[in-house]
């Protein structure tokens, strides 16, 4: 089954390329205002996908905190990748 990231409401959604660089999204959206979006993006560890990016979900970690997925569709298709696991609908 298939699931999608992100939210209607938003037009990308940045995902890490490692399980490690996961942590600083875990902040944004909590009131945390360090977190410069454009910092991450300049690090090569992250990369942004369309918000409603089909995925498959292949194991959550930290307490079901994060999700290692694998993109379905799009230029990224078939990367594996982490993200939040509450930016997954």
């Amino acid at each position: 089954m298939s699931r999608g990231l992100g939210d209607v409401y938003k037009r990308q959604v940045l995902v890490a390329l490692d399980h490690e660089a996961v942590a600083a999204l875990q902040t944004i959206g909590q009131g945390n205002v360090q977190i410069n979006v454009g910092a991450l993006m300049d690090q090569d560890r992250y990369i942004e996908l369309p918000s409603g990016t089909r995925i498959r979900i292949l194991e959550y970690a930290n307490k079901g905190k994060e999700a290692k997925i694998r993109v379905l569709e799009g230029p990224w298709q078939s990367k594996v990748v982490w993200a939040p696991s509450r930016w997954i609908r």
